[in-house]
């Protein structure tokens, strides 16, 4: 399915912050890491911490929007669900009638009489 103007835009948005949070902690955490190291001598140690922190940090922030904005499979039919396909839900409504038609007609359930 084509993406909309309005959907090319927002996943365009979601994109490029995912793209700058990811650099703003990477580098907030290397910053944070060298200053550090200045303060208690411990270059290089801390600064790489630092951007080890930010890398999972922005690592994490793109798991949980990816996790959010995915799509659910296509194909997947979910009970109740509005989403499912026209042919599913008529298909799913016929048989739900069918079924009770049967039980209208015959309330004692299956007889064991042939002819019937």
């Amino acid at each position: 399915m084509p993406l909309t103007p309005d959907k090319k835009w927002t996943t365009g948005a979601g994109a490029s912050y995912l793209g700058m949070f990811f650099v703003a902690v990477v580098c907030l955490g290397g910053v944070g890491g060298a200053w550090l190291d200045q303060k208690f001598h411990t270059s290089p140690l801390l600064a790489l911490l630092g951007v080890s922190l930010g890398m999972a940090g922005g690592i994490r922030e793109m798991l949980k929007v990816l996790k959010e904005n995915a799509a659910p499979p296509k194909n997947k039919i979910v009970a109740g669900a509005a989403s499912n396909p026209p042919e599913v839900e008529q298909a799913r409504g016929s048989a739900s009638r069918d079924t009770a038609d049967a039980a209208e007609r015959d309330p004692s359930g299956p007889s064991s009489d042939p002819g019937a």
